[in-house]
């Protein structure tokens, strides 16, 4: 049988009969195990979800930079009647991406702008720990988180599910499932190595508890590299400005009329009127050839004839 825990008669009762084992590795993990035929009861039942490989794509920001998206794949039993148009069954599932590496990654997630939860007060020592409540797109059965490009950092992601029964909210087999890597090579096992990776999810109103007590890797390692060419991609002005210029200048020009109308009628007379009286004026008196009286109509004597030489 496949389906035990002897990594050497796996490979090689595969090779003898060239089988292709994908399809019996329900958990993803690259191993398959008496885990497996768990998680496929799980699933048919309804307690559990297919959980694909996180993926990371990095997207542009209209601001400049980038952004990265996580996303991962989830589906329900093909069975269940609402498979075609929520292939996850959202309304009953939510999903947290756990995000671990070396120290001090928590802390420069946690200033990213997304919701992200430190768990760094119970990671192993030389670790860092932490998660994202993933947003679910109900038609394409895709969970994922975005924040701004995290460069030139290597991440693990590994997948917690919190799925709603008929007993409410729960993380699978008791609150112990993580959708996590390969347990081959031991070495690869780098985290939760104290065995005390635990938490408590807020879903809908219930508190449910998650905790899990074995070192593992990372589902998925992922990085952001820091010459990738969308994130050291430069921004364009836009065609079209995104404020429309004012018809008027903010500012009234210096050379412009003053605000206030002039008076019709000047308050003062003009400087130009003269001050004084002119001096071509005539004079006051009479003149001495004028005469004093008036002649008589009819001379006294006759006019003494004079002869000038």
């Amino acid at each position: 049988t496949l389906v035990n825990d002897d990594p050497v008669a796996n490979a090689s009762f595969v090779a003898t009969y060239s089988l292709a084992t994908d399809a019996m590795d329900v958990d993803i993990n690259g191993y398959i195990n008496t885990r497996d035929t768990t998680a496929m009861l799980y699933i048919l039942f309804g307690g559990m979800r297919f959980v694909m490989r996180p993926e990371l794509t990095v997207v542009s920001n209209p601001v400049g930079g980038c952004r990265m998206k996580v996303s991962v794949a989830v589906e329900q039993g093909s069975a269940d009647g609402t498979f075609t148009t929520d292939p996850a069954r959202s309304d009953r599932t939510e999903i947290a991406l756990v995000f671990t590496g070396a120290t001090g990654l928590a802390t420069a997630m946690g200033a990213l702008d997304w919701n992200f939860v430190s768990l760094d007060s119970i990671a192993s020592t030389g670790r860092s720990a932490g998660y994202v409540v993933a947003a679910a797109n109900q038609s394409a059965g895709v969970y994922s988180v975005e924040a701004m490009g995290l460069t030139g950092v290597q991440f693990g992601v590994s997948v917690v599910q919190i799925v709603e029964t008929i007993s409410g909210w729960s993380v699978p087999l008791s609150g112990q499932y993580i959708n996590v890597g390969s347990p081959f090579p031991l070495s690869g096992l780098t985290e939760n190595e104290d065995g005390n990776l635990a938490t408590t999810f807020a879903v809908q109103g219930s508190s449910v508890p998650f905790m899990y007590g074995a070192a593992f890797a990372p589902m998925q390692i992922a990085a952001v590299e820091v010459d990738h060419p969308i994130c050291t991609a430069t921004t364009s002005p836009s065609a079209t400005p995104t404020i429309a210029p004012s018809a008027a200048p903010s500012v009234v020009p210096t050379l412009t009329p003053l605000s206030e109308s002039p008076t019709a009628i000047p308050t003062d007379a003009p400087t130009v009127a003269p001050t004084s009286l002119p001096s071509s004026m005539p004079p006051t008196t009479p003149p001495s050839v004028l005469l004093t009286e008036m002649p008589s109509g009819t001379p006294t004597a006759d006019p003494t004839e004079e002869q000038s030489e």
